[in-house]
């Protein structure tokens, strides 16, 4: 009795949920404490000491067996406010792929100490066992991993990407094979053949490796995610797959943080299963992804490798201009939603690629659906597949100042790009895309590892065809290691009539101090004002066409 008051105490001192020596003892005995707390699902835990009051919660650490309760989400928390979670190391096995934690409307919550991944992976191995003439592949599931049946095979969006690991390396060799009708089909038990595609490297011997999307129920793709959350923190907490999705996303975040995180491939020593191969892929997805933020991540320690996309992409939604009259703009967003409000500063950008000047947002109105011309206009911008029929709904923008808009012009907030993150100690690579994907401004990239990385290291700039903006100012990329990259730092974008940036796009850029090795450009920047390239070294592969520096549309350049 006396033991268990002073536990009492200690528990009221720390304003914690301890649960101590009681819930411990209940889940080895199969028994439940006093108040109810599941002795098989820990969620059930918090979720009733948040229904008490409690703010500081502790988490036994065991390996548990879990199934989601919450619409989707395995815990979903809403409208909570400073509050800690500490899973303590707990580690977390779904037997659904979907999404573990999702954070809501939340202030000043901190979630740490804890790794998840999935029972069954949502993703497969499959030894190449054969490729014909036009570069087709007759693949075997290796031993351990899932073989997904003929509904999970019926459109490529079920199964993106399929990419294919080298024999030897298990480093990549096919990025992403992908469009030009690839499809796969199921031949027997444990054997598939894959089809088409644009890029079809691959020998016998190699491993494919292709994610499997979770159909039994409807699911929140990412792992780890949150929608208008402020001043939240993730912590030390390991993601070894995604469900379909990023390993960490937030959208219309508010300056969150993410300390010693990971997105990485399991080591077998502590895979729960037994494999042929060890698994060769971590995410099904970017490592990263931040949307429409209004003070960007602050993003330390992170490792984030062996994914299918991006290690981190930060941005903001573009709205297209489709008519003008004066400062009266009539505007169609990506998905039909709006990330501009009245007082917000905008970044403006013509069709044929011009910034103008900044202007300020006076009022914005409904303005009904898109007509048919206008929806077919968007289609003929060549934009990503699913982009342009996601483009519904139109509104009337007024400017405090008229500015020059031609049809096809773009329009973004500078309050809804993620702007003020920085991205620090992280190592970083040994995926498909870019390192950093950023398109925020007043940013810093300092003492990072990136390598391996089949396009650029850094990659800054907006994307037209993927409605994601804009171009960046006020930038600090220093002190970095990238190495074997297919770029190092690249500045650029593109536009409606996809040419060249002009040097008044992005603005002062510093890329500074940096050691680059392995990439056929060291540097390449392109439309810029302000640049300071002072202090690099940059060593070049011995191959044709290489070179440290690349600089187009740039003014006043410090090098």
């Amino acid at each position: 009795m006396k033991t268990k008051k002073i536990i009492m105490a200690a528990a009221l001192l720390w304003g914690t949920v301890a649960w101590s020596l009681n819930w411990d003892k209940a889940l080895i005995m199969g028994t439940t404490p006093a108040e109810k707390v599941s002795a098989t699902d820990p969620f059930d835990a918090v979720r009733a000491a948040l229904a008490r009051g409690e703010r500081k919660i502790v988490i036994p650490k065991r390996t548990y067996k879990v199934s989601p309760k919450d619409n989707s989400f395995y815990l979903c928390l809403k409208g909570l406010s400073d509050a800690v979670i500490d899973f303590s190391g707990a580690e977390f096995l779904g037997l659904v792929n979907t999404c573990f934690f999702h954070l809501e409307n939340c202030t000043n919550v901190t979630l740490r100490n804890v790794t998840v991944d999935y029972a069954v992976l949502p993703f497969t191995q499959a030894w190449i066992e054969k490729v014909d003439k036009d570069g087709n592949w007759d693949v075997r599931v290796i031993p351990g991993y899932p073989c997904p049946d003929e509904i999970a095979l019926r459109d490529s969006g079920k199964f993106w990407p399929v990419q294919a690991y080298d024999a030897k390396t298990f480093e990549l060799k096919n990025s992403m094979r992908f469009r030009d009708g690839i499809a796969i089909a199921r031949t027997g038990t444990d054997t598939y053949r894959i089809t088409g595609g644009k890029n079809r490297r691959g020998d016998v011997g190699d491993i494919a490796v292709w994610s499997i999307k979770e159909l039994r129920i409807p699911v929140h793709a990412g792992a780890v995610t949150s929608t208008s959350c402020k001043g939240c923190t993730f912590e030390n907490m390991i993601v070894y797959s995604t469900p379909h999705g990023c390993g960490f996303a937030e959208f219309s975040a508010d300056a969150n943080r993410y300390l010693n995180c990971s997105l990485v491939r399991r080591p077998p020593e502590t895979d729960p299963e037994k494999r042929g191969v060890k698994r060769l892929r971590s995410g099904n997805h970017d490592a990263f992804n931040s949307r429409c933020s209004y003070v960007g991540p602050t993003i330390d320690r992170c490792t984030f490798q062996y994914h299918c996309d991006d290690c981190v992409n930060i941005s903001g939604f573009y709205a297209f201009v489709m008519e003008q009259k004066g400062r009266t703009l009539r505007i169609a967003p990506y998905c039909g939603t709006p990330r501009i409000d009245p007082g917000d500063t905008c970044q403006l950008m013509t069709f044929g690629g011009n910034c103008l000047p900044d202007a300020r947002v006076v009022s914005l109105t409904p303005a009904g659906e898109t007509t048919p011309d206008e929806r077919k206009l968007f289609e003929s911008y060549n934009l990503w597949p699913g982009i342009a029929a996601s483009i519904r709904r139109a509104y009337t923008v007024v400017l405090d100042e008229y500015r020059e808009l031609p049809c096809g012009s773009v329009i973004i907030s500078n309050r809804r790009m993620g702007n003020g993150f920085s991205i620090r100690n992280c190592v970083m690579g040994g995926n498909r895309a870019r390192g950093l994907l950023i398109k925020a401004s007043d940013g810093i990239i300092e003492s990072n590892v990136i390598s391996r990385v089949e396009c650029s290291a850094v990659q800054i700039a907006p994307e037209y065809e993927w409605m994601e903006g804009g171009c960046s100012k006020n930038m600090i990329v220093r002190d970095n290691v990238f190495s074997d990259n297919g770029d190092g730092v690249l500045v650029s974008g593109n536009n409606g009539a996809r040419k060249p940036l002009p040097a008044d796009s992005h603005r002062n850029i510093a890329i500074t101090g940096n050691t680059i090795s392995g990439s056929m450009t060291g540097i390449r920047v392109v439309g810029c004002t302000g640049l300071d390239v002072r202090g690099n070294e940059i060593a070049l592969p011995n191959r044709p066409h290489a070179r440290a520096f690349d600089l187009r549309n740039v003014a006043e350049v410090r090098k």
